[in-house]
């Protein structure tokens, strides 16, 4: 028997927008507002396999988020389930979610796969700091960036990975470790748009990504955040892959029905 078509096709899903402040991406601009989209991504495989990247928003935020729905606020929610019906897919669908970390911007529609087949794969490091008993039962405040409510759920079919990973034939996990500690993206392979890299917040936007990179206002670890910017800029060139940036309103993304393949 061959092996396996390496090829998967990729859309990008809105999950709505947030206003921030420019220091928080950027160390060296001073404090200003600032909104900013939360992008998530599709994927299917050639040999069928569902995969989603990242959850976005609990539905619940203006309950959950406390302080941050003054701080930082959602301007324009958009939620994962709606966004999988667009495309007639449901939780029940999928067979992988791969979680780039557990910020609540990231992780709040975990809920939905409680129960359910798929695979929530994680990075070692950062299930390791999420599922900490600090967090356990936090549903006040975003403490460092973790709701434990959106994710601290006994029947989630969690998958702990530890470093880079190749999960699928054309689905290749990346350790990105900095603005979290176990901060991860992907490189896909698609036939006619070649090697994409999804960067999530290792790298928030193209200014940030340089060269040189540009050091943000916050991160876990700037020394990491480097090296990670840098290993995305090595494996970009590698294979000659499309860095998909993690909150760059400026960048040209295949929102559904429009898909990278």
């Amino acid at each position: 028997m061959g092996k396996a078509s390496p090829y998967c096709r990729v859309t990008c899903l809105d999950y709505g927008e947030e206003q921030g402040f420019t220091n928080l991406f950027y160390a060296d601009k001073p404090s200003e507002q600032f909104v900013f989209p939360i992008p998530g991504f599709y994927l299917e495989t050639d040999t069928g396999s569902k995969i989603l990247f990242d959850t976005g928003c609990s539905p619940d935020f203006k309950q959950t988020w406390g302080l941050l729905n003054e701080f930082m606020p959602y301007v324009r929610p958009s939620f994962m389930l709606d966004q999988l019906k667009k495309m007639g897919v449901t939780p029940q669908d999928i067979d992988y979610v791969i979680m780039s970390h557990l910020h609540y911007d990231h992780a709040g529609g975990l809920s939905s796969f409680r129960g359910a087949k798929a695979k929530i794969v994680v990075q070692k490091a950062e299930a390791q700091v999420a599922m900490s008993t600090i967090y356990t039962n936090r549903s006040d405040v975003a403490y460092a960036g973790y709701i434990g409510t959106d994710f601290q759920f006994s029947d989630l079919n969690w998958m702990v990975i530890d470093g880079d990973y190749d999960l699928l034939p054309g689905v290749h996990l990346l350790f990105l470790p900095g603005h979290a500690p176990g901060e991860m993206g992907a490189r896909i392979e698609t036939k006619k748009n070649g090697d994409l890299i999804i960067a999530s917040d290792a790298v928030y936007t193209a200014e940030s990504f340089g060269p040189p990179a540009k050091l943000p206002g916050a991160a876990i670890n700037l020394d990491d955040y480097v090296k990670s910017v840098e290993k995305i800029r090595r494996i970009a060139g590698l294979y000659e892959a499309k860095v998909i940036f993690g909150h760059d309103s400026a960048q040209k993304l295949a929102m559904f029905p429009e898909w990278w393949d």
